[in-house]
């Protein structure tokens, strides 16, 4: 800082001086009312350079507010969400690579304390993991399937479950990544031999696999998930706000008219998909 702080000072030292210099050149070629004239010119440049300066700090006040406002917000959510829950250990961190942020952490927790589901899948093992855990245990039952198609992120999520006492709740599938055959081609999904039969699912969140395997990565998870889901269940896709995510819903929901879709304010974006009510109502009547 010291260095720096006298960098600057020597710079403003040698631009003083060739300014004068230079004034002084205009005043004896030229006499005093070039020199003026001049002078204003300068003034007017240092003006100008100023406000560029005031400009960018105002930009950089602005992403600060802007960034403050976010960091508020999931303080918010992750306040709901220790308010409601009863966690009984501290939880790992919520930010950071791939973890759920307290927004969607939040958010779930309020759908499955509502829903209460007897059987949920999940796609992409981690902190969520622990918190669809503590839900299930508090609105009285319920199992997770968690899968992950890394091995030692699977291991992780194991660990954390232990810690927090959840592993009779919660099982963790190391699921590697495979060919899969789907309406649109072929797709690098979860291997659901690792998990075998599925019991009938309820709620399903779709937050694996990651973006970066492929292009709409996540595209197999309803085609192949379907015939396992319960009438009343309900998938909840992470990551709305991204392109993939949001096209992959289009071609889920296309030629599916018995679904529907509502999206919920996170700052990455958070999609509900149910069946229409009208739609189960038809599904009992033929089941009976």
């Amino acid at each position: 800082m010291r260095r720096r702080l006298i960098l600057a000072a020597c710079v403003w030292i040698g631009a003083a001086a060739a300014y004068a210099l230079a004034m002084c050149a205009l005043y004896l070629r030229f006499g005093e009312h070039v020199l003026a004239w001049a002078s204003i010119g300068v003034l007017f440049a240092v003006a100008l350079a100023h406000l560029h300066h005031l400009y960018a700090a105002c930009d950089h006040l602005r992403a600060l507010r802007d960034e403050l406002d976010r960091d508020a917000e999931q303080l918010q959510h992750l306040l709901f969400l220790l308010r409601c829950v009863d966690i009984t250990r501290p939880l790992p961190p919520l930010s950071g690579g791939c973890a759920v942020r307290p927004d969607v952490a939040a958010y779930l927790a309020g759908l499955i304390l509502d829903m209460r589901p007897r059987a949920v899948l999940e796609l992409g093992s981690g902190v969520s993991s622990v918190i669809i855990g503590y839900c299930l245990r508090q609105a009285g039952g319920g199992t997770l399937l968690s899968l992950d198609h890394d091995a030692d992120y699977a291991a992780q999520t194991q660990r954390w479950l232990c810690q927090h006492g959840l592993q009779d709740i919660v099982t963790v599938y190391h699921a590697p990544l495979t060919q899969v055959p789907v309406r649109t081609g072929v797709h690098q999904w979860y291997d659901l031999r690792a998990v075998g039969p599925l019991p009938s699912l309820d709620f399903v969140f779709v937050d694996g696999p990651p973006w970066s395997t492929q292009e709409l990565a996540r595209l197999p998870a309803l085609p192949l998930l379907e015939q396992h889901l319960s009438e009343a269940a309900v998938i909840v896709v992470d990551d709305y706000k991204r392109g993939d995510e949001r096209e992959m819903v289009r071609r889920w929901l296309a030629g599916r008219d018995d679904w529907q879709v509502l999206e919920l304010p996170t700052q990455r974006g958070m999609a509900v998909l149910s069946r229409r009510l009208q739609s189960r109502s038809a599904r009992a009547g033929k089941a009976q």
